[in-house]
């Protein structure tokens, strides 16, 4: 141990303790803990191997003002970023597409700048999904898998299986105990829209049908005025009668929600995909078409981003998911239950 004192893991930057289980890469030397070893699946300097990079050597550079081998070390490091399509991580030396400001495996930002003309602008910030995703050249419906993952987004490892799978029928646990909001974080307005109508409607059908039950509870509700005497009134014999009497009113209601839930599970990944598909085939046909593009109110100078970066920055936008909405429709969805007695 002692002779990595003082040091840091160059995978998670943690320094290296007493006990830590430590492997050390057989070709340069680099130690690193064991568990972040096998996360990275590669010795972190991997890139720097064909220059001779050695970690013994480049840790008696630091040591002596950064001379020698570390500058030798940076040279290839920065040759990497002149030349190809991908370039390596400065924090945990993943590959990443050039010019991408955060790593996709660590989300470290980069400091370099991989085009060397001038700063990045951070509105083209060009989003890149994982480089496993990127080097495929397998499609969904014609839609290369690279750019269904960046309009996913968020976890997409749990749907690009699903999506070349292509099955119909899957489950998805999110879409069953959210149901609507979950519709709306994926940015699916028009089908949240529908499955609260749904579980509204089945809840308008419901009061109608109990509705004499119903209204004895509420009349009893009525005359409670303080919490106290809310309180006694739960408590009181003719309270429970009326409860029991609404029960199978709300039972139905919990039936309908179970039903509505258990088909939002079921089919929400196939109409996900289809909405992926779709926009991807809808944001070509926009940048072929040649009009202007713009993100809101956000103008894009067209002569500092190339077409395919176009065409991420529009896809990121378009999909990903949001907070907001399921929040938004959340507290629509209860103004208008007020509204309507539910």
């Amino acid at each position: 141990m002692s002779v990595f004192e003082n040091q840091n893991c160059p995978v998670c930057s943690k320094p290296f303790k007493d006990g830590d289980d430590i492997v050390v890469c057989p070709v340069c030397g680099t130690p690193c803990h064991r568990g972040c070893y096998k996360k990275a699946g590669e010795c972190p300097n991997k890139a720097l191997h064909a220059a001779g990079f050695s970690y013994a050597k480049s840790i008696e550079s630091a040591a002596d003002g950064g001379t020698g081998q570390e500058k030798a070390a940076e040279q290839p490091k920065k040759d990497n970023a002149e030349q190809g399509e991908y370039v390596t991580c400065e924090h945990c030396g993943a590959q990443i597409r050039r010019g991408a400001m955060f790593c996709t495996k660590c989300s470290a930002r980069q400091s370099r700048n991989f085009s060397g003309q001038y700063s990045p602008d951070p509105r083209l910030i060009v989003p890149s999904p994982d480089i496993k995703y990127e080097r495929s050249s397998e499609k969904i419906d014609g839609v290369p898998l690279a750019d269904a993952a960046t309009v996913v987004g968020s976890n997409c490892d749990k749907f690009m299986p699903k999506f070349i799978k292509h099955k119909k029928i899957n489950w998805n646990w999110s879409a069953f105990f959210f149901g609507a909001y979950y519709f709306f974080y994926r940015k699916m307005v028009a089908q949240g829209i529908l499955v609260m109508l749904l579980n509204v409607i089945a809840s308008l059908v419901t009061f109608t049908v109990f509705s004499d039950k119903i209204a004895v509870i509420n009349e009893l509700l009525s005359e409670a005025s303080t919490a106290q005497e809310a309180m006694a009134l739960s408590q009181s014999s003719e309270y429970i009668a009326a409860m029991q009497g609404a029960a199978p009113a709300y039972i139905v209601i919990l039936c309908c929600w179970v039903v509505i839930n258990i088909l939002c599970a079921l089919f929400a990944d196939s109409i996900y995909r289809r909405r992926v598909v779709k926009i991807v085939k809808k944001a070509d046909e926009q940048i072929d078409s040649g009009g202007m593009f713009s993100l809101g109110s956000m103008q894009l100078p067209k002569e500092q981003i190339n077409s395919r970066d176009l065409r991420r920055m529009m896809l990121a936008r378009k999909g990903g998911v949001s907070i907001l909405a399921p929040i938004l429709a959340y507290f629509i969805f209860q103004f208008l239950a007020s509204l309507l007695g539910l």
